[in-house]
């Protein structure tokens, strides 16, 4: 069983939202880098702190059409998310102008990635002391994603 994601904070947002407004702690939002004339994205400004190459771009436009969601988890701007299903992880953008894997995949929890953890009553997905059961069909869902995820990130000769 792999080690998933310790502590991930802050929702995903889907691609183009704005981090909602309210009372409490408010979360400084990054100044977003414009890929409009890229045409990846429905919103014209993709809400990461991160510089994107053109072959990044296309990498994430794939992703896309395998049906992979691009989203943002606000305290990882350094970090391209992904989910698919109730499964999600992060991309780290490298020099070489394609992404590695940060971390491991995760199930999401409340829309937010989990850590799966076992105690003395059984195996779970937590999440900021939310859990819910780590059962045979959530487990086959996030091997799912995550093989999917890998055979999506590796190069192709």
């Amino acid at each position: 069983m792999p080690p998933f994601l310790r502590s991930l904070h802050g929702k995903a947002l889907p691609v183009g939202s704005t981090q909602p407004k309210g009372k409490g702690k408010q979360i400084s939002a990054p100044r977003p880098v414009c890929l409009a004339h890229l045409a990846l994205l429905p919103s014209p400004c993709y809400p990461f702190r991160v510089q994107l190459t053109p072959q990044q771009v296309n990498f994430l436009s794939t992703l896309r059409a395998r049906g992979f969601d691009v989203v943002a988890f606000p305290l990882y701007e350094n970090f391209v998310g992904v989910r698919k299903g109730n499964c999600g992880a992060l991309l780290a953008p490298n020099d070489a102008g394609t992404f590695q894997l940060y971390g491991e995949p995760s199930y999401l929890v409340s829309g937010q990635p989990s850590a799966r953890m076992i105690q003395s009553d059984g195996h779970w997905f937590v999440r900021r002391g939310e859990k819910i059961p780590a059962t045979l069909e959530r487990s086959a869902e996030l091997e799912s994603f995550a093989a999917e995820l890998a055979n999506a990130l590796l190069p192709v000769a």
